[in-house]
């Protein structure tokens, strides 16, 4: 029995325990309940007041657009008023100035006209006189007839008829003392002789040759004292212009002739020392004289028919230095709004930049030609292939009008040029005539081992040819 009533007590104890933790659960549920609808209470409240807030900072900001809004239309009205204030004065003003424009106008042309009508009158009165004096004299002259005989005529001189030009003009109608009875088709060679007199002072000239005085006359008086800037014009610009890319045309065909010319006498000489078994290094001989090609000059073909000239610079054979460029003589009537001494100037200038132009291209095909014969290849810049023709000419024409205030803008005009024509001449003749048979700057192209037709195109180390 004590047994039972010790299980019961502990029964009794166990169930007491269960009920307390069950009622400190329940204490800890009510508790965290009342604590979640007191959080939940106080974030509707916060919700409420965060709502609220927003809705007075969005009627302060619409409200604060709205004013800035009016703000700057309120001052774009008052710019608006000052500016159409300003503009009805400034108005005023100019409807002023046109109204006494037109009053001075009007003014002048009274003025002009009873000026005009005046010496019209005068004019008038003055011819009347004249002629009253002719009829006069004219009847003095008749009384006179009749009281005395008549004195025999005295025959007119007879003049020399005027020599008649090839262009229908003389340059000189009032020939001066440097420049004395110089004609159009002899105003190219003084010019060439200037520009020779430039670099060789002494000339085979005499003292009073008319060539050699205008030459002298040029350059003392023309192209040392001329200031002026001649590339503003449009017309004398469009002028040149036409003149520098006929050239540069003339220059291409000129160069291609005498390079055609080079390279077909270097080839036969080549084949007849292969045919003769000679050893002899290549080098070009038109006229049985030896003359490398390249920096200083060739010689000229037996077949060419050179014409004999009286005065020339003494150069060496064939060179293109010594070239007569000829000019053109219908220029002066292309811009007759220039005087004689521009004429002259553009002129000088033009004739230079084609010696130049003709002796630089030269000079480098030559080389060209000679760097192909010697196994080598002289490269072109691509660039200066692509350039623009109308503007080498564009610029090569504002560079000879202005040389009297510009000389480094010619002298960097000229070099482009040359190099950009240059180029153009030697890849046209790489392409053809100067074609190497191996180029060193690429790769060799494979080449059959044998003449007979093969699938398979191999490269062959001891037959192919390097």
């Amino acid at each position: 029995k004590m047994w039972q009533r010790t299980q019961d007590k502990i029964a009794r104890k166990a169930a007491a325990d269960e009920m307390g933790k069950a009622y400190h659960e329940y204490r800890k549920l009510l508790n965290h309940m009342k604590m979640q609808r007191h959080l939940e209470a106080a974030a509707d409240l916060q919700r409420k007041h965060l709502i609220k807030l927003k809705k007075v900072f969005q009627f302060k900001q619409d409200r604060l657009q709205k004013n800035l809004r009016h703000l700057q239309e309120e001052r774009l009205r008052q710019s608006e008023i000052i500016q159409t204030h300003f503009w009805e004065k400034r108005l005023k003003e100019r409807i002023a100035y046109q109204d006494k424009i037109k009053v001075l106008l009007e003014k002048v042309a009274a003025q002009r006209q009873q000026f005009i009508e005046n010496h019209r009158q005068k004019y008038d009165e003055k011819w009347l006189h004249i002629q009253n004096e002719i009829k006069e004299r004219a009847r003095k002259i008749k009384k006179q007839s009749k009281l005395h005989q008549h004195r025999k005529k005295k025959p007119k001189p007879i003049t020399q008829p005027k020599p008649n030009l090839e262009n229908g003009m003389a340059y000189c109608d009032t020939p001066n003392e440097s420049v004395d009875k110089l004609l159009d088709f002899k105003l190219c060679e003084a010019l060439n002789a200037a520009i020779d007199m430039e670099d060789q002072p002494a000339m085979p000239f005499d003292a009073d040759d008319p060539i050699y005085k205008a030459a002298k006359f040029i350059i003392t008086h023309i192209i040392k004292k001329f200031d002026k800037d001649l590339s503003k014009d449009p017309k004398i610009c469009k002028n040149v212009r036409e003149r520098v890319d006929q050239f540069f045309d003339e220059a291409k065909r000129f160069v291609l002739f005498r390079s055609s010319q080079i390279i077909a006498s270097i080839r036969e000489q080549v084949a007849d020392e292969n045919a003769t078994g000679s050893r002899r290094p290549t080098i070009v001989s038109f006229s049985r004289l030896p003359l490398t090609i390249g920096e200083s000059s060739y010689a000229i073909h037996p077949m060419v028919d050179i014409k004999p000239v009286d005065v020339r610079t003494p150069t060496p054979v064939g060179s293109l230095a010594s070239i007569k460029v000829q000019s053109e003589e219908n220029m002066f009537s292309n811009i007759p709004n220039l005087c004689r001494n521009e004429l002259i100037f553009i002129e000088h200038y033009i004739i230079k930049f084609k010696r130049e132009l003709i002796v630089g291209v030269g000079k480098r095909v030559f080389s060209a030609i000679d760097y192909h014969f010697s196994k080598r290849i002289m490269d072109v810049r691509p660039e200066l292939l692509n350039l623009n023709r109308n503007f080498l000419t564009c610029e090569m024409s504002k560079a000879i009008l202005s040389y009297a205030t510009n000389k480094l803008n010619y002298e960097s005009s000229i070099k482009l040029c040359i190099s950009a024509l240059a180029s153009d001449i030697i890849w046209s003749l790489q392409k053809h005539l100067l074609k190497p048979e191996r180029d060193p700057r690429g790769i060799v192209q494979p080449k059959p081992c044998t003449e007979s037709p093969s699938p398979h195109m191999r490269l062959c180390l001891y037959c192919h040819k390097r």
